[in-house]
């Protein structure tokens, strides 16, 4: 009875592990900045040029928000640095024209101070109801984020990365990995599939065009050289190539954006990435570039043991949820949205979305062939031929496939039982004696 009751104990505790790990697997964005309230009224109508400074001690960036933004044609504000190096001019209804549909906030200031300045045009006749209201700042914040690493953090940065033996081209494709932040405060990842401006990170992101409109597309976010880890949140600034996009398609339960960037600037100084539309093989080598808690870039490409990364779950329902690839590399909040590439081809096998804490340490992302087959049936999204690996290629079909069913395995044949009669000379007299032997 004793035993009896250990196993039962033994089942029980499995099934809490279970339980807890896929409760503790991860799907949020990293929440990099703090709110502070903060009053300021501005009437456009007045045509009375302003300056403001914003001051928070300690904060290494800042951004500010409108709650109403309203202005005539020919003015505008600019949000800047007190050097300059820095600035982002708002007209009109502002960014995404959201300035009379609940607000935007400023690109990010680098930084411990703000300025805001209105600029009215030379047009001392104008009537109406113009002006902004600012009802609040996000500051760098002083709260750590989750951590979805296992055992150490074995990320590196990407400069590190240049000529790697093991991954030789790591560190060109990490070119079209962008760092994200949303409505002043949540960071991600994302990166360009394809060479027309299209863009992927997770649903949990970005999940509306007015988030889309809200949101900083920041490449070139890396630190100096391979010394210099950079680990400060929304350190490193890189080049914010575009402060709007539009949302094209979007999944919750797939945990996908796709995106069309709004901008003018040249993205092919980037590079993309294509989709492998044969799908991840298990075991196979892999790497991730990511912006870990808003950081410089960094790559996982080994795990604590010194080993390469590797898919170690294909086609089987992970913590992380069904359509999943399960391995070990590193992540952590902020890297939602990251591409996980294949290093035999540099091609993306999978969207990270998620970390699994506490009792296994394992991360997950979103098999590209899911994603693919949702795009094209479901979305009915077609994609520039480059954003594949093989534009006529259909997705084979397996478990990765919603609704797919595994065809049943067939009962085997019984072999054939031998007679015993035909070790006898006399067969015949045998099977009289000892009928159907």
């Amino acid at each position: 009875m004793t035993s009896i009751v250990l196993l039962l104990k033994c089942f029980a505790l499995i099934a809490a592990a279970t339980s807890a790990t896929a409760a503790n697997a991860k799907r949020a964005p990293a929440i990099i900045a703090d709110e502070q309230a903060y009053s300021l009224v501005v009437n456009a109508t007045a045509r009375v040029a302003t300056q403001d400074l914003i001051s928070v001690a300690d904060a290494t960036f800042l951004t500010v928000h409108f709650a109403e933004f309203n202005l005539a044609e020919g003015d505008k504000v600019v949000v800047r640095d007190v050097e300059g190096r820095n600035a982002f001019e708002y007209t009109g209804l502002g960014r995404g024209e959201l300035g009379i549909r609940g607000g935007f906030f400023s690109s990010r200031i680098q930084g411990d101070q703000a300025i805001v300045e209105f600029q009215p045009s030379t047009d001392t006749n104008v009537i109406g109801d113009f002006g902004f209201i600012i009802d609040k700042i996000t500051r760098s914040s002083t709260s750590a984020s989750s951590s979805t690493v296992c055992g150490t953090d074995d990320t590196r940065p990407a400069k590190c990365f240049i000529n790697d033996a093991s991954v030789p081209q790591a560190y060109q494709k990490s070119q079209a990995v962008a760092r994200l932040m949303t409505n002043g405060r949540q960071a991600c990842t994302g990166w360009l599939v394809g060479s027309e401006g299209h863009f992927l990170t997770n649903e949990h992101c970005i999940n509306s065009n007015d988030q889309a409109a809200n949101t900083d597309y920041e490449f070139l976010a890396e630190s100096d050289d391979c010394s210099a880890e950079c680990q400060l949140w929304g350190g490193c600034a890189g080049k914010i190539v575009a402060t709007s996009a539009e949302l094209l398609a979007v999944d919750a339960g797939l945990d996908y954006a796709l995106l069309k960037l709004n901008t003018t600037a040249d993205l092919s100084v980037f590079g993309y990435l294509q989709l492998r539309v044969s799908g991840a093989v298990l075991n196979e080598q892999i790497y991730v570039p990511q912006h870990p808690n808003a950081w410089a870039k960094r790559i996982a490409a080994v795990d604590d043991a010194g080993n390469v990364t590797r898919v170690n779950k294909v086609g089987v329902s992970i913590p992380c949820g069904e359509y999943s690839l399960g391995y070990t590399a590193d992540t952590q909040g902020g890297s939602s949205g990251s591409p996980v590439i294949a290093a035999s081809d540099n091609r993306v096998v999978a969207l990270h979305n998620c970390g699994g804490l506490d009792v296994v340490c394992e991360n997950g992302g979103i098999d590209i062939r899911t994603l693919l087959w949702d795009l094209k049936n479901n979305k009915k999204i077609v994609l520039s031929e480059d954003a594949l690996s093989d534009p006529n290629m259909e997705v084979p079909v397996g478990p990765w496939l919603p609704g797919y069913t595994k065809a049943p395995t067939p009962a085997p044949t019984p072999a054939p039982t031998a007679s015993v009669c035909k070790i006898f000379r006399q067969q015949t007299t045998c099977e009289k004696t000892l009928p159907n032997k």
